[in-house]
């Protein structure tokens, strides 16, 4: 499941995919997973209670490594993000595969760019060394919680390149 020989979910049992048994859920997972981008990229990290179970656990690799318990997600993240006037996380190519009436499993491709410097207006351009681009995979654990959403409760992130910037 992971370059980094970590199991955390057999999505690759999946494949070929399944038939969506409970679109509902596949659509909840989906919007929840949007959600993160959001929270992270509006800095609302009091927001991640909404995508993490109080309980998860995340992998985030370096230099973050790993997190135990939604306290600590929401204490560990901002430091790696707020030195950036801004983010922006793009979710691409998706899967997720609802294994039973309370789990699931998904796989979500990413592009995050990490804007270096506050320029005086939005639209100042800036050259690439004053953004830093990040492209992996967010490869979720699935929990329906008892007020019937869907939470996080395992996250491994594998990046899928180095990260690409002109930064010296």
């Amino acid at each position: 499941m992971t370059r980094r020989g970590e199991v955390t979910c057999e999505l690759s049992a999946a494949f070929p995919p399944r038939p969506v048994y409970d679109a509902a859920a596949v659509e909840t997972i989906k919007r929840t997973l949007t959600l993160y981008a959001f929270a992270i990229d509006g800095q609302d990290w009091d927001g991640l209670a909404h995508i993490f179970a109080d309980d998860a656990t995340a992998n985030y690799g370096a230099p973050i490594g790993e997190l135990a318990g939604l306290a600590q997600i929401k204490e560990t993240l901002p430091p790696y993000l707020t030195i950036f006037v801004g983010t922006q996380h793009v979710l691409g190519t998706q899967l997720v595969d609802v294994c039973s009436p309370t789990t699931a499993v998904s796989i979500t491709y990413f592009t995050a760019a990490h804007f270096r410097n506050d320029t005086s207006s939005p639209t100042a351009p800036v050259d690439y060394s004053e953004v830093m681009y990040a492209y992996g995979q967010y490869q979720d654990r699935w929990r329906k919680q008892a007020d019937a959403t869907w939470k996080v409760e395992h996250r491994n992130l594998v990046y899928m390149g180095p990260f690409v910037s002109d930064a010296k």
